[in-house]
């Protein structure tokens, strides 16, 4: 039986009042215009950068220190959502993320009036702003309008549905930026998160109580597994997200191509991490994460060492089967068994995987120093490969978040 009684035919059949009275469709709708919008552009931007006369070096710099400084920015955005409320921050966190494109399309004149070094400093903040207050208001709202039961197959959804909608979004910026410029696309990008915050505007408020945020719970010694976990996906996903985008730029591929890549990947991500997010819920998870892992480092690995634009096809829809399982199982269960304290497992959880996340960076660098630039960013990709790998070693039983 449907939740509320409804006594107009037309909300009957579609369920109108049930969807718009729930506070997760609230963030599902606000959560699709935000993934629109931020990856029509957001994998291109450090492409962007290094076409505006910046080199490599200076952006992972800029990457590494945003990693290190959003680190301590949850810390105190956390402590903030109590008094802010968790739908002012998410708004709050899309305005940050307008003024980052405007910025990013004033570029040259932001340039021009101070220098490059201040407007890498100035887009960074508007970059970690955003990105700390979204993921830590998300986290909550996400926990507070879900329960334990069924966490795997919201998080499913939540991931898959954003995904499939916005599916041709790295396509058609690539387009977009092809036919007209990276300007274009910064604006549109901004529009579309006006559209985001206005979906939340009429959601419910969600009270969250004040949770002293300790030092201890954070670093959660005594489940070390947990925290290797969050290592590994921090170091995949920048992997994925920072070094190989920026090797195929090197290696000569065209933007239209990357974002087709991403589409190819994207679909077969949201089609699988929803599957995997309601078999979450019912069966034991440890082989489905142990078998994903291995699957996706091998991944990692093969897309820094093939040549060929069909093995990079290949070896980019695959990345995109088995990253899909690993992280929607993951997340599922992470919103399952840390439902506790969740402003300490939020804030426990965002460490570990920053902590991943700038290790591969400062591998990276490491060996850039050594070797040239495309090989360092293979090497990156090996070593992360290797990493994600090691996962599956560490997932030992069902319940690999609370052991």
């Amino acid at each position: 039986m449907d939740k509320y009684h409804h006594h107009h035919h037309i909300s009957h059949y579609v369920h109108l009042r049930h969807f718009l009275h729930d506070r997760y469709n609230d963030l599902l709708v606000s959560d699709t215009f935000r993934q629109f919008s931020l990856s029509m552009i957001s994998l291109f931007v450090p492409i962007f950068l290094l076409k505006s006369g910046y080199s490599i070096l200076e952006i992972t710099f800029l990457e590494l220190a945003m990693f290190i400084s959003i680190i301590f920015l949850h810390f105190f955005v956390l402590r903030a959502i109590p008094k802010l409320g968790v739908k002012r921050t998410l708004i709050i966190s899309y305005i940050f993320n307008i003024a980052f494109y405007l910025l990013l399309y004033n570029a040259d004149n932001f340039i021009d009036l101070s220098n490059k070094t201040l407007f890498l400093v100035i887009i960074g903040t508007f970059n970690i702003l955003p990105t700390a207050l979204y993921w830590s208001a998300h986290h909550i709202f996400f926990f507070k309008s879900t329960d334990s039961a069924h966490a795997g197959a919201k998080i499913g959804l939540l991931f898959c549905l954003p995904t499939l909608i916005c599916i041709i979004s790295p396509f058609l910026g690539s387009v977009l930026i092809t036919k007209y410029d990276f300007r274009f696309v910064f604006l549109l990008s901004a529009v579309l998160l006006v559209a985001a915050s206005f979906s939340l505007l009429f959601s419910g408020n969600i009270e969250v109580k004040t949770s002293r945020l300790n030092l201890k719970k954070i670093f959660d010694l005594e489940h070390a597994r947990k925290n290797i976990i969050f290592f590994i996906q921090g170091v995949s996903f920048a992997a994925t997200s920072f070094l190989w985008p920026i090797l195929l730029f090197l290696s000569s591929v065209k933007l239209t191509a990357i974002g087709g890549l991403y589409l190819i990947s994207s679909l077969i991500y949201s089609i699988i991490g929803f599957l995997a997010g309601k078999r979450s819920d019912k069966k034991s998870s440890r082989s489905l994460v142990a078998f994903s892992s291995m699957g996706h480092g091998i991944t990692i690995i093969m897309r820094g060492l093939v040549t060929s634009l069909m093995s990079i096809v290949a070896w980019q829809s695959l990345g995109g089967l088995f990253g899909g399982v690993k992280e929607i199982t993951l997340e599922s269960k992470f919103y399952k068994y840390t439902r506790d304290d969740i402003i300490n497992s939020i804030m426990n959880r965002e460490l570990f995987m920053y902590l991943g996340r700038i290790v591969i960076l400062t591998v990276f660098l490491i060996a850039y120093f050594f070797l040239n630039d495309t090989r360092a960013f293979v090497f990156g990709l090996v070593i992360a490969g290797l990493i994600t790998f090691f996962l599956s070693l560490v997932v030992k039983n069902d319940n690999y978040f609370t052991k």
